[in-house]
């Protein structure tokens, strides 16, 4: 299930940013598949703009990236 899918689930006025903390680990972290796709989501450039940050999948097998990090990175 994509995240565009997931907020058809949440109530009314749930935003970008609210689903994305609720993806979030007890230390704050999402995924690196989640954050791609909160990136891609957001865009082809920033999409390309995020590999160029957080490098590929390969190096993000055991670790997460900050929820408030990549939300602020996103603009919100």
């Amino acid at each position: 299930m994509h995240t565009a899918e997931l907020l058809s689930f949440y109530a009314p006025g749930t935003t970008f940013a609210d689903l994305l903390w609720d993806c979030a680990d007890d230390t704050d972290q999402v995924t690196y598949a989640i954050a791609y796709e909160a990136a891609e989501l957001h865009g082809l450039d920033v999409l390309t703009a995020f590999i160029q940050e957080y490098g590929s999948a390969l190096n993000w097998t055991d670790c997460g990236v900050d929820a408030g990090e990549l939300l602020h990175w996103l603009g919100y």
